[in-house]
Order: C-alpha cells, then sequence, then structure tokens
C-alpha cells in the first residue's frame, strides 16, 4: 500500500512518503502545497493521511482536486483538522480556514443538497465514509495521577459524546459554551 502523508512535518506517518514545504520537516518530498501539480503520478496513491496540514493552504477546493488526482479509485484519504468553533483554532498565524462536520458533504452525491452546490465549484467526488468531532484531543489523560482528574474526565469524555450525537445543536449553539471541539476527522473514500 503506497502512503502520501501531507503536510508531514517533522513527525512522518509510519512507512509513508513525506511531502512538507519545511525546511525541517520528515519530508522525503520539499515542496510547497500551495503549487500545482504536485510531483505524483495520477492514482499514484492508496491512502493519504492530511493531519493538520488542510487549514494551511490557499485553495481548498484546488488542493482537493490534486489529492484526488495522485489518490486510486476507492482510495482513503483521512482528514485531521481544527474545529470551526474551537477556542484557539485561529489563533495560529498561518491558518487560513476551519472545518465543520459538512465541509467535505458538497463532495458526497449521497448529500444531494451539497452536491448540487458542489457542481458549481468542482467536479470532485468523494464518499464521506466517517467524520467525527473530537473534543478529546486537549491534553488531558485518564492516567494523571492528580486528584479529582476522574472528574475532567468524565466531562471532556460526556461532551464528546453529547457534542456527535447532537452535532447540529452542538456546532449551532452550545459547543460555544465549551470551547468548541479540538478537532474534526474525516475519512474521504476517492470515487473516480
Amino acid at each position: 500500500m503506497k502512503i502520501l502523508d501531507f503536510g508531514c512535518g517533522r513527525k512522518k506517518y509510519p512507512g509513508s512518503i513525506g511531502i512538507d514545504i519545511a525546511a525541517n520537516s520528515a519530508a522525503d518530498v520539499k515542496r510547497d502545497l500551495n503549487k500545482f501539480p504536485y510531483p505524483f503520478k495520477k492514482n499514484a496513491f492508496d491512502f493519504i493521511w492530511c493531519h493538520h496540514s488542510l487549514e494551511h493552504v490557499n485553495d481548498i477546493l484546488k488542493t482537493m482536486e490534486e489529492l484526488h488526482r495522485i489518490s486510486k479509485p476507492g482510495a482513503i484519504i483521512e482528514v485531521h483538522v481544527p474545529h470551526a468553533i474551537q477556542a484557539g483554532a485561529m489563533a495560529h498565524l498561518d491558518h487560513k480556514r476551519t472545518f465543520k462536520l459538512d465541509t467535505f458533504d458538497i463532495f458526497d452525491p449521497q448529500y444531494s443538497e451539497a452536491q448540487h452546490s458542489n457542481e458549481l465549484y468542482s467536479h470532485l467526488k468523494f464518499k464521506v465514509i466517517y467524520k467525527r468531532l473530537s473534543y478529546r484531543n486537549c491534553g488531558y489523560s485518564r492516567t494523571d495521577n492528580f486528584k479529582g482528574r476522574w472528574i475532567t474526565n468524565w466531562i471532556i469524555h460526556s461532551i464528546d459524546i453529547m457534542s456527535n450525537k447532537f452535532s447540529y445543536s452542538y456546532e449551532r449553539f452550545w459547543g460555544y459554551w465549551v470551547g468548541g471541539s479540538e478537532e474534526v476527522i474525516f475519512r474521504l473514500q476517492v470515487v473516480k
């Protein structure tokens, strides 16, 4: 299986080819991810790992077109990105955008209203096979020995469960009260 770590930074996905612009990254290919096309053949990858990299690109549609081009039919693209209502999501100076649970629905034919909008912007098709808010990626651990940490863990776990069970109302209303989820995780299957 051929794997690409898109925007790998210093910690590359095991067994992958890393691509990143940073000179001090673990990238095998040093490349500005805002310059197209990427230096890979069409249908080259079975899996693409995008861990906190898509929020840094200038043109998300063009980037998704390139990832689609270099992916094999049926390939999986796993995306971890900052959630739109997370308190510090735009605090990083290089973040260009944030994401919500329905961000990639525009590429999935099963979401007909979103797909209608997509026809105005792009021909791409991805099947959204997984999407989840992650409130728990905030540095707390169940193994901490701090007295009373179980209460914090219980609250975080409860928010994590409720944010996904009631995702629309969470993203629209009450998520702001708890600082928002740290990230959104997507698995997209390439449709060609």
